[in-house]
């Protein structure tokens, strides 16, 4: 796509305010990987291939003043458990974002409407920065929709110091029409301290009032995450409170993760990353520990290479009363070991 103008009009996930150049701007993001992998111990099908991330996301600017974006991913038909799909289980086109944008850059002021991003899950997969290898933890854990219906109404203070915005969607995600009366309304503000573009240090607070189903079942949220740069690297630390998930209004787990992602020469890249969750607090067999670890290559070694090849390691603890089936974890606790390749081919400019 061709751009009539130099713009960066791609803020982090957390502005809702962009400062656009005039005239139009194209740009395009195609993010692709696949993966093997040996998992243990063998339950059933134990060396898997597989397609962790396949996603094309679109946007077309017209000076500082409308924004469209559009992103499409594919997923499995009939899920990963399920046998009941589109032409046997293919894989099909989702769409996951589609957003009108309108912003007033002198003001710092922007809004949208459509389906629109979780500003939580956005932020936390900018700052872990490995979305292919793994989502963020409240979307990996069940407990967030990366997009919603609705729309949003945001303020960016000047040198991007202060971000605020506030969401009203369906609270039905992305893949359900919505059920019932109730919307939720959420709130999210981000403090930068110092220069972003050397420490990349951001705090976020996150609540939302919200409900889920046809019973109107409660499905509020609370997180703070702390993220920047380290030497050689980036980390970050979130800590999320759920009361309800999934229409279930009793259930009120809550966890955090902390990840630190190395670049500690050239194109070598390492990282580490453990998520916690706990459906009963202080209840031993209640509990979920994920751990990520890994080593690879990116290159270039840029902000965003367009190839990485990474051999990781995942493993998955699960307590006796949250397994799958109760009071056995035999099918939870796995070990897995993978190599995947990925490619992230983008045309923003520079």
């Amino acid at each position: 796509m061709i751009c009539a103008s130099t713009v960066m009009f791609e803020a982090p996930a957390l502005d809702p305010a962009a400062e656009y150049a005039p005239g139009v701007c194209g740009w395009a993001l195609l993010d692709l990987a696949g993966r093997g992998a040996l998992v243990f111990p063998d339950t059933g099908i134990s060396r898997s291939l597989a397609l962790p991330r396949a996603r094309a996301e679109g946007r077309l600017a017209l000076g500082d003043v409308a924004v469209g974006r559009v992103a499409v991913a594919a997923v499995r038909s009939g899920g990963d458990a399920g046998y009941i799909g589109i032409d046997g289980e293919a894989l099909v086109p989702e769409i996951q974002l589609a957003e009108a944008r309108g912003a007033w850059a002198p003001l710092g002021v922007a809004m949208a409407a459509g389906l629109v991003e979780d500003p939580w899950v956005a932020g936390a997969d900018e700052a872990w920065g490995l979305r292919p290898l793994q989502a963020s933890f409240g979307e990996s854990m069940g407990w967030m929709d990366s997009s919603d219906l609705g729309g949003w109404l945001g303020w960016t203070s000047p040198r991007r110091v202060i971000a605020l915005r506030v969401d009203l969607a369906s609270g039905e995600g992305a893949r359900f029409r919505e059920r019932n009366e109730g919307k939720n309304l959420a709130g999210t503000a981000t403090l930068r301290p110092v220069d972003t573009e050397t420490s990349g240090l951001a705090f976020t607070v996150y609540g939302r009032d919200g409900s889920r189903g046809l019973g109107l079942a409660r499905d509020h949220r609370f997180g703070i995450r702390a993220s920047g740069h380290v030497p050689l690297g980036a980390a970050g630390v979130e800590g999320l409170a759920t009361w309800g998930v999934d229409g279930d209004a009793s259930r009120q787990p809550l966890g955090g993760s902390a990840w630190l992602v190395a670049h500690p020469w050239g194109p070598l890249l390492a990282y580490g990353r453990v998520d916690l969750a706990s459906e009963a607090l202080g209840q031993a067999d209640a509990g979920t520990r994920v751990l990520l670890l890994g080593a690879g290559v990116e290159l270039p070694s840029v902000a965003r290479p367009p190839l990485r090849v990474v051999v990781g390691y995942t493993g998955t603890r699960v307590g006796a009363a949250v397994a799958d089936v109760a009071g056995s974890t035999a099918l939870d606790n796995t070990d897995a070991v993978f190599l995947q390749l990925g490619v992230t081919l983008e045309t923003r400019p520079d």
